[in-house]
């Protein structure tokens, strides 16, 4: 390993490292242990790939370490090289690609995903369906009139349906409405706010994409008034071509029966796009399409 020739090329201005090895007829092992890398985790990651080029975003000394190998076997004990990226860099956020996804580029209707166990559900803070998760229809008379429309403008709409939506037991939301120590119906009307979608980058250094409604949005089910006052959802599954298909949220909010803290799961699709019934874009699962 002491006669690995290696070079390690930082560029400050955008946060990629190019990692070289020199050396004629080797392949290089680049390792990394509890690395940031690219923006995944904190764990052991290795690549066999020479003129290697990966992104650190945060600021900071790293290190990499270094064995190869070739058709004779492979480096006894490694190379360590240190690098440091001088600050840390974010990519400018676009919620274009979000908007049009859950508009259709025009206006979407989305609904409860009732047929499929699993669409609701509660757990602690950050993982919602660890404590319960409702089966199939298991909901109905309670969500599943409820519409959700967003269109390419920004716009959103929750529609009732029959004039009512569902809130916690302890969501202090609408109280008046409440006759017993259970979940129960609320008045509300049909009313149009604003939506747009944020980004944020968490610990980990992982970026997290969030649905934000303008105050005083419902979203169909309420826990607390607090995500009314302040309506914030990570979506849990962001690639758009994900998202088109299947919005999967994840709203926290902290309760008087839940003082550390609750997250909730919903589940929804386009409407008219439920099992065993074809969309017009992507079939019953999935259709490919050619020019």
């Amino acid at each position: 390993a002491s006669a690995l020739d290696v070079n390690i090329t930082v560029d400050q201005e955008t946060n990629y490292v190019t990692f070289e090895m020199n050396n004629k007829g080797m392949v290089p092992v680049w390792i990394f242990s509890d690395q940031k890398v690219d923006g995944k985790a904190s764990k052991r990651y290795s690549y066999t790939v020479n003129n290697l080029s990966l992104r650190f975003r945060d600021a900071g000394e790293y290190t990499v370490e270094v064995k190869a190998y070739n058709a004779n076997g492979r480096s006894q004990g490694s190379l360590v090289k240190t690098f440091t990226m001088n600050n840390t860099y974010r990519d400018p956020f676009d919620p274009s690609p979000y908007i049009k996804a859950v508009s259709n580029g025009d206006s979407q209707n989305w609904v409860w995903n009732s047929t499929e166990n699993g669409h609701f559900g509660c757990g602690p803070v950050g993982d919602p369906k660890a404590w319960w998760s409702c089966e199939a229809n298991g909901k109905k008379g309670f969500l599943y009139d409820d519409v959700m429309t967003f269109d390419g403008n920004g716009n959103y709409t929750f529609d009732p349906g029959d004039g009512k939506a569902y809130a916690n037991k302890g969501s202090e939301y609408k109280a008046e409405f409440k006759t017993a120590d259970e979940d129960y119906l609320f008045d509300t009307e049909k009313k149009t706010t604003k939506y747009t979608f944020e980004n944020n980058w968490n610990d980990a250094g992982i970026e997290e994409i969030y649905l934000v409604l303008g105050a005083g949005s419902e979203l169909s089910y309420v826990p607390h008034k607090s995500i009314v006052e302040e309506p914030r959802y990570l979506v849990m599954e962001s690639k758009t071509s994900s998202l088109k298909k299947k919005m999967q949220l994840m709203g926290t909010v902290k309760t008087p029966d839940n003082p550390d803290g609750i997250s909730w799961y919903y589940e929804f699709i386009p409407m008219g796009s439920a099992p065993g019934t074809e969309d017009p874009l992507y079939g019953k699962e999935s259709k490919t399409w050619v020019l």
